[in-house]
């Protein structure tokens, strides 16, 4: 909400306005009806726009001297160019299958935890509330470091969410010592398991059937190109598209891919002499190998150690850097709430609370952003010169329980 302020005339700083611009348009009395929870918002808007009244307000904005933006339409104005990663948050946002996949991946991590003993859509409000200060926490880390290299906004979502119910269920990581720190490698001999060979076969039956949409698909999860990259090189094809509708295009790929992957029987699936299928196993054996790895330790029966915890981490940030493992995560969970909901009405109903969710995310995410930062912009004007004074302002507006030259960067990707 901003003000148009006029010139040659002095604001009144007590009582109601009168008159205005001859003195011939007097006040009348109007009635209006407003809900509590608006009219207390009135005083703050009144508050933070130096105005003397409600009533001052209503004629200013009748008179369009006051222009009122909804949320959406304020971060546009404001953080346009401010915060690089907030496109690519905004679309994650919308109903989108990696927002679902992230919602699944939140209640796989509260079962694991014990925040949650099951499907339990009790939690629906608590895996909102954390889904919002992960994004919001990684725009507001965009916004002071925009050059902190966001290579996936999914992945950095996913990492941060896993701390923060870690952090939330009281589990702490203790370090590991240095010789039980193991690289995460894949095995390109590994035989795959039928979970994640489906997975695989959705992924070719897909790239051979839609060939077209694959491309973006191909381009952004297989070779880790960027979607400026993608966008530039799809304009010299002579195709046009926004980074936003290329984003939405990947989108509707991966929810081609899933609907392949709901046809494809598991019993009947046949090893194939295809030329093609070959090409492509071999191009993702690695990340199909520590894609298997990660399923086995999500779905083992075993009771989650300080060090299952790391080895699970240390799977959320490869992914942060290996394209290929990036886009298998999302299916892997996705796969994993199916073989847990074994019935069509328990999906449903899980896919009407997922639903909900994003909805919810989706209105909620900006407004909480916007007020953040505020915040921020209003603490960085009063704190010092040096980089810790302008860490330390970050990690007070986003307090996380986690370090924060981990949060900023620095996650030790050369231990992986």
């Amino acid at each position: 909400m901003t003000v148009k302020k006029s010139e040659g005339k002095e604001k009144k700083l007590v009582g109601r306005p009168k008159k205005y611009d001859s003195g011939s348009e007097a006040v009348k009395r109007r009635n209006i009806t407003v809900t509590d929870p608006g009219w207390e918002g009135l005083n703050k808007v009144i508050e933070s726009n130096n105005l003397t009244s409600k009533s001052e307000l209503v004629e200013l904005i009748g008179r369009d001297n006051l222009i009122v933006l909804r949320s959406q339409e304020l971060l546009n104005l404001t953080n346009a160019g401010e915060i690089p990663v907030l496109a690519r948050l905004r679309s994650l946002t919308t109903k989108t299958p990696y927002m679902r996949s992230i919602i699944s991946f939140a209640r796989l991590v509260m079962l694991r935890t014990g925040v949650s003993k099951g499907i339990d859509y009790d939690d629906d409000q608590f895996i909102e509330e954390i889904i919002i200060e992960a994004i919001t926490s990684i725009a507001l880390r965009d916004y002071v470091y925009p050059n902190n290299n966001v290579i996936s906004a999914l992945a950095d979502t996913r990492w941060l969410i896993f701390r923060l119910i870690l952090s939330r269920s009281k589990i702490i990581l203790e370090p590991l010592p240095k010789q039980s720190i193991t690289k995460l490698r894949g095995d390109t001999n590994t035989i795959l398991n039928k979970e994640v060979c489906k997975i695989f076969n959705s992924i070719y039956h897909f790239s051979i059937n839609f060939p077209s949409e694959y491309q973006i698909y191909e381009m952004r999860m297989m070779e880790s190109l960027t979607w400026e990259q993608i966008r530039r090189i799809l304009k010299i094809r002579g195709v046009d598209l926004t980074e936003d509708e290329i984003r939405s295009k990947n989108h509707q790929a991966v929810e081609k891919i899933r609907e392949v992957w709901h046809e494809i029987d598991i019993e009947e699936m046949q090893i194939r002499s295809d030329l093609d299928e070959i090409k492509l196993k071999k191009e993702m054996a690695n990340s199909l190998s520590i894609a298997q790895k990660y399923y086995e330790l999500i779905t083992s029966k075993d009771e989650f150690t300080n060090e299952k915890y790391w080895q699970w981490e240390t799977f959320l940030l490869k992914s942060m850097t290996k394209a290929k493992l990036d886009l298998l995560l999302p299916e892997i969970h996705h796969s994993w709430v199916h073989r847990k909901i074994d019935n069509e009405v328990d999906r449903e109903t899980y896919k009407e609370h997922s639903f909900n969710i994003m909805e919810n995310i989706s209105k909620l995410f900006e407004q909480r952003l916007i007020m953040q930062l505020e915040k921020l912009k209003q603490k960085l004007k009063l704190c010092g010169n040096k980089r810790k004074d302008i860490q330390d302002v970050l990690m007070n507006i986003i307090p996380l329980d986690i370090p924060e030259d981990y949060f900023l960067g620095d996650r030790k990707y050369s231990e992986l």
